[in-house]
């Protein structure tokens, strides 16, 4: 096993043991469990989760790496790109897509975690999703999800 293997595993095994202190912190209170930055839009009325995430698997996204699970989240993907950065998207349960571009957190954990050199990259993931999303969902959704969130809706231009 090489050297970066090692340090990969070892950080996995760190990263495993932080889960209960995570959970404990929210559960105190001391962290919130948020939607991150940079929306990117809702996945159209008449497409499919499903869909979406084949289409998305054909573009080289994938699952099944561990990330940061933000509330009400249902899909987290990325796309590497040079072993160094990567895309990172997720998909929420009212069909909102956010995503953004970062190091990797296998090979950066500290700057992966403060969130340096994370980037909007909107412009790259709208060229990749093609017409898959929507600016806003209908006014009939927005006024649904603004009283199940009791929040206002943030639209990024």
């Amino acid at each position: 096993m090489g050297n970066v293997s090692k340090k990969r595993g070892c950080f996995l095994k760190f990263l495993d043991s932080c889960q209960p202190l995570k959970d404990f912190f929210l559960f105190l209170g001391l962290i919130k469990n948020h939607r991150q930055r940079f929306h990117l839009g809702w996945l159209r009325p008449d497409r499919t989760v499903g869909g979406f995430l084949d289409f998305l698997k054909e573009k080289g996204f994938a699952g099944g790496f561990r990330a940061w699970q933000d509330s009400d989240q249902e899909l987290s993907l990325r796309k590497l790109t040079d072993g160094i950065f990567q895309y990172h998207l997720r998909i929420f349960r009212d069909r909102e897509v956010r995503g953004h571009y970062e190091k990797t957190p296998e090979d950066f954990p500290v700057a992966h975690f403060m969130e340096w050199g994370m980037e909007n990259r909107r412009a790259d993931f709208l060229a990749m999703f093609g017409d898959w999303l929507i600016h806003q969902p209908e006014d009939r959704d927005l006024i649904v999800w603004e009283e199940q969130n009791n929040a206002s809706l943030i639209r990024e231009n």
